[in-house]
């Protein structure tokens, strides 16, 4: 379960069906495993940062933000910490944006309903439609999968791994790629 409390721009229905795949760097992959890891059984979450190209998301940074009160049933994203932390990400890189959240289950499922609930809700504020990056306890460790939504439509993405972004920006959290 997934709650974010950020506030986002409004987005069109069409882009949805253009994305089919999504760009994962390696550094990035990283530092969300290591925080599932890390939080187990507990979830955890933040946000995705990175480039967008021809309408290909591309993860380069991911930022954890710790809930305030971890649950292995639900991540709440910290109110007012979204826009601080983009600002900040960006000042190092101006490249990097706000693609989408990430959060762990850590059990094998996939998007709950709540998932959905706030996924549309923040794509029917957003400038793209925003992203879900899930790790799911998996056999054999975590699973990664990712989806997209524009308003009621929803699809997953294919995950194709690529190296990291040249340039890191500064750290904006204590727990950052």
């Amino acid at each position: 379960m997934f709650i974010s409390r950020s506030k986002r721009y409004r987005s069109t229905t069409s882009a949805v069906s253009s994305i089919t795949e999504l760009l994962l760097a390696e550094g990035a992959e990283a530092v969300l495993l290591r925080a599932a890891a890390t939080a187990h059984p507990s979830e955890t979450g933040g946000l995705l940062l990175g480039p967008r190209s021809s309408q290909r998301p591309w993860v380069t940074h991911v930022l954890e933000i710790p809930s305030t009160r971890p649950s292995p049933a639900h991540y709440v994203l910290p109110a007012g910490l979204t826009h601080p932390l983009i600002a900040c990400a960006r000042r190092g890189d101006r490249r990097l944006g706000y693609l989408g959240e990430w959060h762990v289950h850590p059990v094998d499922t996939g998007p709950s309903r709540t998932d959905g609930r706030t996924m549309r809700r923040l794509a029917s504020h957003a400038p793209n439609p925003p992203i879900l990056l899930l790790a799911r306890l998996a056999p054999g460790g975590y699973a990664l999968e990712v989806h997209v939504w524009s308003g009621v439509r929803h699809h997953q993405l294919s995950i194709i791994r690529s190296g990291d972004l040249p340039g890191d920006p500064r750290t904006c959290s204590r727990r950052a790629t």
